[in-house]
């Protein structure tokens, strides 16, 4: 099984395998990425209790007045979260970065690696330990996914 495309748009790309959703920043994000990427989740969650997202920031950070719906959307999905995964892409100011993410997320909510492979390994670990790991197949497409850079 492959990962399910849900959204496209000139900033990102979101899409969902089992209980894993995934997101790919290829810009700063907009009010309608955020909403698309609710709504994702709000599926993925008809389906498993727990889930796990994955961010994949490649050449944007969010907007200061976007970080606001980053918050809210965190809150909002806290008793179904298992963790978030960001993978930060050499060349982005990892400093920047993740002083953006410890304003957005809870202190210990979010892990960050710098490749796709190490993020996605992550992300399942964080799975397997509620008995909803994926696949070394569906892993590998979580990865492939990932790792289009556009």
């Amino acid at each position: 099984m492959g990962v399910i495309s849900f959204y496209k748009s000139d900033s990102c790309e979101i899409g969902y395998l089992g209980p894993m959703a995934l997101i790919r920043l290829k810009a700063a994000p907009t009010d309608e990425d955020f909403v698309q990427f609710e709504a994702c989740i709000e599926m993925v969650l008809r389906t498993w209790p727990k889930i796990v997202r994955v961010m994949q920031m490649i050449n944007g950070l969010p907007l200061p007045n976007m970080v606001q719906r980053a918050r809210d959307n965190t809150a909002r999905f806290k008793e179904q979260r298992l963790g978030v995964v960001v993978v930060i892409r050499p060349g982005l100011n990892t400093t920047i970065a993740r002083r953006m993410l410890s304003t957005t997320l809870e202190p210990g909510d979010v892990q960050t690696t710098a490749s796709v492979s190490e993020g996605i390994s992550a992300a399942n670990a964080l799975l397997k330990t509620v008995g909803l790991g994926l696949t070394d197949a569906d892993v590998a497409a979580c990865v492939a996914f990932m790792s289009v850079l556009q």
